[in-house]
């Protein structure tokens, strides 16, 4: 059975191109609607309005979803690291 080997570059190089993706997603506003001549219009471009808020929000809550789980994975990443290096000091003491 082969030796499982933690390369942190390898990992950290990963977790900045999900940081770099999720950086680039563009929260936009929508451009206020100019004269609307019916009612109807009107309120269609409200509800727009109110998805496009929606959608801010969406994402907004995505971005922090992502910035967490990227930190609790460099704990964890930092822990396995840290329990490797026990382990090898465990290994050294009994030679």
């Amino acid at each position: 059975m082969g030796e499982i080997k933690l390369v942190r570059s390898q990992v950290e190089e990963k977790y900045q191109q999900i940081a770099s993706t999720v950086s680039q997603i563009d929260i936009q506003e929508s451009q206020s609607v100019d004269m609307i001549d019916t009612q109807k219009e009107i309120e269609m471009a409200e509800k727009m309005q109110d998805i496009a808020v929606q959608w801010q929000k969406i994402m907004e809550s995505y971005q922090r979803v992502v910035n967490q789980h990227l930190g609790l994975s460099e704990e964890a990443l930092d822990s396995l690291e840290e329990r490797e290096r026990q382990a090898a000091k465990g290994i050294e003491m009994l030679k």
